[in-house]
């Protein structure tokens, strides 16, 4: 097979995984095929559309993340600690940074709530563990008596 038309696959594969949204593998096959197909306007067209949709889903991603933060912290009622552990923050979305308050007081008993809030969470999972895995021994107990 010509090193055309194992291009020209190459490109159709990229495609394919432009279409099924799976647009990080799509920018990696696109790049492996730009050396060979330079004057192909749809390589680079696609190539485009699957950077702009990846950099779409990391947006969504880190949006979504922090909203969770925020939830999790609201749940945690230290919300009112945690702006004052920061001293500002620039930007917006994916591109804000946050410069941390120097370390002190207020900053340990930020860490403190955080590590407990995640114990607690820990302990009632292992928890709620036990309870089923319990339960799963009774039915199972239960069934082999039947029979």
């Amino acid at each position: 097979m010509n090193s055309q038309r194992s291009a020209e696959l190459l490109f159709n594969y990229g495609l394919a995984l432009y279409k099924d949204s799976k647009f990080d593998l799509a920018i990696k096959t696109f790049e492996k095929v730009s050396h060979q197909l330079k004057g192909n306007p749809k390589l680079w067209f696609y190539l485009g559309l699957s950077v702009l949709n990846y950099n779409k889903e990391c947006e969504f991603k880190a949006n979504q993340f922090e909203r969770f933060n925020e939830v999790q912290a609201q749940k945690a009622d230290f919300t009112d600690l945690s702006q004052n552990c920061f001293q500002k923050t620039n930007g917006q979305g994916s591109l804000r940074r946050i410069q941390l308050a120097p370390e002190g007081d207020r900053l340990t008993k930020l860490h403190k709530l955080i590590a407990e809030n995640e114990q607690s969470y820990l302990d009632q999972l292992k928890l709620t563990q036990s309870e089923l895995t319990k339960n799963r021994h009774k039915q199972v107990n239960g069934n082999l008596s039947k029979a």
